[in-house]
């Protein structure tokens, strides 16, 4: 594909052109422009106006703590020993949290789904995850349908943890797996062998997991095509369900641990191409369905059945088959989403905690978002999720705006990143325009410029 594309296009151009920062947009306006603190009691308020409505909730739980720091990392974590108290600390600081909801929000929250998050989950003892879902069970109501989830390194986590979350209702898991090539993982300070990831996997089919996914990363340090290719096929042969393949966030201003990396043995933008395609390529032939713009899944698998019904969901915690329409964060970092406004708890475990001792919640930033802003996000979140902008949309969200828009859509579509489609109502991304597909959505943003100047966005490539 990136050879056909070159023979018509100069690559270096259509990345000079396409390949600048851009957001994740798993939140609209991203998060780094979230500027004020909420109102006192903003959250409960929120969440209260949920409940009156008796509309479920999706919940999600951020365990912060890592026993050891990986270097590429980008997300919200604390480097701990790995010793109970830290956990114990945590857990009462989340029962405070929890009990405070429960009684200012004058009823208990129904849940359709579980989501935890780190950070690495697994730090927690079995003993103290077993207490963790106690505590949810204490203060929430689950519907009869909850989907539980975790994410894990496969590196660290144990059979006996395992085993204690499946009995808790876990059925799906998500490895960090990032690369099997020994040398990116010397790297970025990961250590795990093949044979410790398919000791993992097996023991989650044996006790019962309906759901494994591979976290996959490219663009770090010692990747090429060719070596990541042995990645993706043993990947492949251990059958996970899904795949997430995620570009590598390269933000040392922003995140001074990834200074340790070194950037000159990171691929060049032309070869982390070739890598997507190369990986795209053998999971396409292997019978995994290409999901979303970097996903890839089992054809049975419910992500799957979502994209092809057009009812994939893309949010915190990545793409998913369904999710409620609020979300609602615990733990420190941790970003609920309640009647149309963000909220994030503070991501330092000590200010979170303290604010609790205090009798409060903790929360630093949040944005209620305006209609446009809704609007805005449905056509992104479209276009990333199904890789479509429809006409119709297009012009009822960007109005006089459309005509211009179009005209960069076309330019998009010179090359080779969308395709229009045969009835002339939508563009369509291409297999070679996935990884563009966050600039594309870039065009729709109002934010765009204030999110440069106030914040660094990772390159699409």
């Amino acid at each position: 594909m990136i050879e056909a594309i070159t023979k018509s296009e100069d690559l270096d151009e259509i990345l000079k052109k396409h390949g600048h920062p851009a957001p994740r947009y798993v939140a609209y306006p991203s998060p780094n422009l979230w500027k004020d603190s909420p109102p006192s009691g903003e959250r409960i308020r929120r969440l209260r106006s949920v409940l009156s409505r008796g509309m479920s909730i999706d919940l999600y739980v951020h365990v912060p703590f890592c026993s050891r720091l990986c270097y590429y990392c980008g997300c919200n974590t604390e480097i701990r020993t790995q010793k109970p108290e830290y956990g114990d600390k945590y857990l009462i600081s989340l029962r405070k949290e929890l009990e405070r909801i429960n009684l200012c929000s004058e009823g208990m929250p129904r849940v359709s789904s579980v989501h935890l998050g780190g950070g690495t989950p697994t730090f927690l003892s079995e003993n103290q995850l077993t207490s963790m879902m106690s505590l949810f069970r204490e203060f929430l109501e689950f519907n009869p349908e909850a989907e539980f989830s975790v994410e894990t390194n496969p590196e660290t986590v144990t059979p006996i943890q395992l085993e204690t979350l499946r009995e808790l209702g876990f059925s799906r898991i998500s490895l960090g797996i990032q690369d099997f090539n020994r040398d990116t993982q010397w790297a970025i300070n990961r250590y795990h062998p093949y044979e410790r990831v398919r000791f993992v996997v097996e023991t989650c089919r044996n006790l019962g997991f309906t759901s494994i996914n591979f976290d996959l990363v490219y663009g770090l340090p010692m990747q090429n095509s060719q070596r990541f290719e042995r990645t993706v096929e043993k990947s492949i042969a251990l059958e996970p369900d899904r795949i997430a393949l995620y570009h590598f966030a390269f933000l040392p201003e922003k995140m001074p641990h990834q200074k340790r990396l070194d950037a000159e043995s990171m691929p060049h933008p032309h070869e982390k191409l070739r890598i997507f395609e190369t990986a795209t390529s053998l999971f396409v032939s292997e019978g995994y369905l290409p999901v979303g713009m970097d996903h890839f899944s089992k054809p049975e698998d419910s992500l799957a059945e979502a994209f092809k019904c057009n009812r994939l969901k893309r949010t915190f915690m990545g793409y998913v088959a369904k999710s409620a329409k609020n979300l609602l964060g615990l733990g420190p970092g941790a970003i609920s989403y309640l009647d149309g406004a963000y909220l994030r708890n503070s991501p330092s475990t000590i200010v979170w905690g303290n604010a609790l001792d205090k009798g409060g919640f903790g929360q630093d930033l949040w944005h209620e978002q305006t209609d446009e802003d809704r609007t805005r996000h449905a056509l992104i979140n479209e276009l990333l999720c199904h890789l479509v902008i429809r006409d119709k949309e297009l012009t009822e969200t960007m109005g006089a705006l459309a005509q211009g828009i179009t005209r960069e859509l076309k330019s998009f579509a010179r090359d080779g990143i969308l395709k229009r489609a045969e009835d002339s109502s939508s563009w369509n991304l291409t297999r070679f325009g996935r990884p563009f597909a966050r600039t594309v959505a870039r065009l729709f943003d109002s934010y765009k410029m204030e999110a440069l100047d106030r914040a660094p966005c990772s390159r699409v490539a």
